[in-house]
């Protein structure tokens, strides 16, 4: 059997380009790195998100994350005030970047983070930047590279895409861990008088109190004013697309959220190696609750039934599992366009339209009550087979995905009705109306996924009812 690890790791996007010209195509395996696989350590950690990515869209968003990238790594070869940044870890994400700072390399992250800020503000690039403090844990992802899973990211990517974020928001955690090393003229010191702070909402019922700087000391844009190269020539792939997304994943603790990512990856894996699909061409865009699957080199029936049994597998594994180590996951399939980035550690990443349409699958309120697998309307002539009837019987539609100028067809497999069966019964002599009634006790399950709710049952040809409890 092949390992799909190892097919995975030879695969484009963990080839080492020789140049950073992002017209560059790797010709070369790179050599698969060393992990500490569930290695523990406390670090800082900065979020830094594109203000306004997605509504740019097409190639000039891929320019942007590029810049992002390649300002990044020559910042992080370029000591600042005798301190070099060399050990860092950067990672992608789908706005911008994920920046790690380990404690055990005495780093001072604001000077860093102040930095790449001046860099991308000469630029004309407006980002927005949420730091945290705390335990992350080094695992291998999907795509055989390294990740990091913690709650400190969970925060900082909170904080980065913030609407109250104007431009840097450090959260309470980290500003105490550095007060120390401040002097009270610092705009962040607890000693500062006129420290500025606010609270930031979070997706349930908790709220981060954040501290920010004065905008003379910490200039943004509010726009997008960078010059674009017209000879940035990015790689650009037919694909089909696979996002997955795994819900409330900032609950629970590291252990808990190290058994679910450790799951995902272990199931995918295992459908790979058990479908035998080839991986010459494999992308992948990671992120700490899920990622984007890119496959260039299959036809979209395997890659359908590939989604479809992932999802059905992770369904599966989640069974009988407290919710805070379940990995049941949304799911979403689509087919487009990609485009091909070199980040700042010369990883190739996967962006573009249909990479952030595939992502907004999972974010949809509507969309995610309708089941955890959803594909578009590129997948329905190879779903149905041609036979719209077929089609119709078991699929519906969804409302649709708007993205930009575009409205995109959704479709998902048909949700089972509950079915109310008489399971016992016993009859008992009572009166009514000098009429003996006959009383029939039934058992109905999963009340609440019927189209309508049942509060009480009637018996034929009588007047009687009992109340009906959806709990029973």
């Amino acid at each position: 059997m092949n390992d799909p690890f190892k097919e995975i790791q030879n695969s484009p996007n963990n080839s080492n380009p020789n140049t950073s010209n992002s017209n560059h195509t790797p010709n070369q395996k790179g050599q698969f790195i060393s992990f500490r696989q569930g290695a523990i350590t406390t670090a800082t950690v900065a979020f830094i998100s594109i203000n306004g990515l997605k509504e740019v869209g097409g190639l000039d968003s891929v320019e942007l994350l590029a810049k992002l990238h390649s300002s990044i790594k020559s910042l992080i070869k370029t000591p600042i005030n005798n301190q070099s940044y060399q050990g860092i870890q950067v990672l992608s994400s789908l706005l911008g970047a994920i920046i790690l700072f380990p404690d055990s390399l005495q780093l001072d992250p604001i000077k860093l983070i102040s930095s790449i800020n001046s860099e991308m503000n000469f630029t004309g690039i407006p980002i927005r930047i949420g730091i945290s403090h705390g335990d992350v844990q080094e695992l291998v992802d999907i795509d055989g590279k390294a990740n990091f899973i913690g709650v400190a990211i969970n925060h900082s990517a909170r904080l980065a895409t913030s609407d109250k974020n104007l431009g840097l928001l450090i959260h309470d955690v980290l500003a105490n861990h550095l007060q120390s090393k401040l002097r009270a003229s610092h705009w962040l010191s607890a000693k500062n008088s006129n420290r500025l702070f606010i609270e930031v909402a979070g997706k349930r019922d908790e709220k981060f109190l954040c501290y920010y700087p004065p905008e003379s000391i910490w200039p943004t844009n509010s726009q997008i004013t960078y010059k674009y190269d017209n000879n940035f020539e990015p790689e650009s792939k037919n694909a089909a697309i696979i996002a997955y997304d795994l819900p409330n994943f900032s609950d629970g603790d590291l252990n808990q959220l190290s058994q679910r990512f450790r799951a995902i990856t272990d199931v995918f894996l295992a459908l790979v190696a058990q479908t035998k699909l080839p991986l010459e061409y494999f992308y992948f865009s990671p992120g700490g609750d899920g990622g984007v699957i890119v496959l260039t080199d299959l036809e979209k029936k395997p890659v359908y039934d590939l989604a479809k049994n992932f999802a059905e597998k992770l369904t599966i594994e989640s069974q009988n599992k407290n919710s805070l180590i379940s990995v049941e996951c949304r799911i979403g399939l689509h087919y487009g366009t990609i485009l091909l980035y070199y980040n700042a550690e010369e990883n190739l990443r996967p962006t573009g339209d249909d990479i952030f349409i595939a992502d907004d699958l999972m974010a949809d309120k509507e969309i995610t009550t309708k089941g955890n697998f959803i594909f578009t309307q590129e997948f329905k002539s190879t779903v149905s087979g041609g036979d719209n009837n077929y089609f119709n019987q078991h699929f519906q539609q969804l409302p649709d995905l708007v993205f930009s100028t575009k409205s995109i067809n959704l479709y998902a497999k048909c949700q089972n009705i509950s079915k109310v069966s008489l399971v016992s019964f016993e009859a008992h002599q009572a009166h009514f109306r000098s009429s003996p009634v006959l009383y029939y006790f039934l058992s109905i399950t999963n009340l609440s996924n019927l189209p309508i709710t049942i509060t009480h049952l009637w018996y034929q040809d009588t007047n009687s009812h009992i109340p009906v409890n959806p709990q029973s």
